[in-house]
């Protein structure tokens, strides 16, 4: 495995539509909706590795994935992957690519091939797993404020 800790954060494998594919393998055309008009929705998730149990644990995979589902019924995309799929395709990505650390997890979903801007098939989807050590704030803390300001209202 490559050292993916440092740039680029480039795995050696990822799942694009079901398959486990070297990561160089995994494009997608530049005519795609999901590229061109952004027709594309996505959920980035943590997996902490314990070192006495060896083994990894996915946080609240569940709830991002059905989170992810809704997501892309708000966007009417033609039959995508369901939460089950995409469970197994998380699974298939961490193992490909043996991971035993903390890491990100990026699953998503898209209008893939060629087509317009008001196209919602063919669904492409991909996995994406690397390493990532938790932020310093983990262990240390942070501080934060509460602003009184407001966000102008978008039709103002």
């Amino acid at each position: 495995m490559n050292d993916n800790t440092t740039p680029p954060y480039r795995p050696d494998f990822a799942v694009q539509n079901g398959q486990v594919v070297p990561y160089a393998d995994a494009t997608v055309s530049i005519m795609a909706p999901g590229l061109t008009f952004a027709s594309t929705v996505f959920e980035g998730m943590r997996a902490y590795w314990n070192a006495e149990h060896e083994q990894l644990y996915i946080l609240h995979l569940h709830d991002h994935l059905e989170r992810l589902q809704f997501s892309m019924r708000v966007i009417e995309l033609d039959n995508p992957p369901t939460t089950a799929d995409f469970t197994a395709q998380v699974i298939a990505c961490l193992q490909a690519n043996d991971l035993r650390e903390d890491c990100y997890i990026r699953v998503q979903a898209y209008v893939d091939d060629w087509g317009e801007i008001i196209a919602t098939g063919p669904v492409g989807s991909s996995v994406v797993c690397r390493k990532r050590a938790r932020v310093e704030a983990f262990t240390t803390g942070k501080h934060f404020a509460v602003s009184s300001w407001r966000r102008n209202a978008e039709d103002a």
